[in-house]
């Protein structure tokens, strides 16, 4: 048995749980191949999918998973999902979602997924809401949730190995969560697009070029290419690419990135302390599917 797992990890958080639940399986005899698609030059910004749906190797499981933005999927992996070729011989008609959120709300991540994946003629079998560090609120005097995921979710993962291996090696039925994972969508209703929340309240990204030391640590971590080179010096290709993550900020050893995001830090906050929730309050990490009820 095999499982192609596709995922977008603007600040590694996704990538570790993909990892996590990948070993897991492994140990539970389904190979995984795994394919990172964040900052792929055929995907950004161009959108050149069938380059990487060529990188996929036949497979029993589709396993995907990016980030939660503003209560939905991030809307590069929704769209990726939205493309995907239908189940064939080599594409599965299994899939299982992750989404990984930084601690105030896993929205309806998992239910878009979901919906985007049977829409495509696949059978959904489960989901998983991981909660991750808040990427925006790295350098923030109170990161929110620093350090997650890890050792907390193995458990979770090794569950959900477990209940997807004994489906793909034909020990229990395949049943499909679709409709439990849609419930995320009552819990959510009306919410506002997350690119129109972005294009009205967050900072847009720009170079200092009289801080800037062209060390170009900016360009290797924007998993967006946004930020590109041109003759040795990194330029803004365009703002509107940018998804806020905070990688470049993180990377500039200059402060050559004016983006001030401490306005947003704060509303993050208060919108944790709305839930009595804070910034190292325990993991909030969940399994959805097989037999939850």
């Amino acid at each position: 048995m095999k499982a192609t797992a596709i995922y977008f990890s603007p600040a590694g958080g996704t990538q570790k749980a993909i990892q996590i639940l990948g070993k897991h399986l492994e140990n539970e005899g389904v190979r995984v191949q795994y394919l990172d698609i964040t900052g792929d030059p055929d995907l950004f910004p161009q959108k050149i999918y069938d380059k990487i749906f060529q990188k996929v190797e036949a497979h029993d499981l589709l396993l995907v998973g990016g980030p939660v933005y503003i209560n939905h999927l991030h809307y590069n992996v929704l769209e990726f999902l939205q493309s995907l070729p239908p189940p064939d011989g080599k594409w599965a008609d299994k899939a299982v979602a992750v989404a990984s959120f930084g601690k105030i709300s896993p929205g309806v991540a998992l239910a878009e997924a979901a919906k985007a994946l049977s829409a495509s003629g696949r059978l959904v079998l489960a989901g998983l809401n991981i909660d991750a560090a808040h990427c925006t609120t790295r350098l923030a005097p109170q990161p929110i949730g620093a350090g997650l995921p890890g050792p907390e979710i193995d458990a979770l993962c090794r569950r959900a190995a477990t209940d997807i291996a004994d489906v793909l090696h034909h020990r229990t039925p395949a049943v499909d969560s679709t409709q439990k994972l849609a419930r995320q969508f009552e819990k959510h209703p009306n919410l506002q697009d997350e690119r129109e929340v972005i294009a009205a309240s967050y900072p847009m990204p720009s170079i200092d070029e009289q801080l800037c030391n062209c060390c170009l640590d900016c360009v290797a971590v924007c998993p967006v290419r946004c930020i590109q080179e041109k003759d040795g010096s990194p330029f803004v290709t365009d703002v509107r690419v940018c998804i806020h993550c905070s990688n470049c900020l993180v990377a500039c050893p200059m402060n050559a990135i004016p983006m001030d995001m401490r306005g947003t830090e704060a509303f993050l906050l208060e919108l944790l302390a709305r839930k009595g929730l804070t910034p190292t309050s325990p993991s909030r990490s969940e399994y959805i599917g097989f037999d939850e009820k």
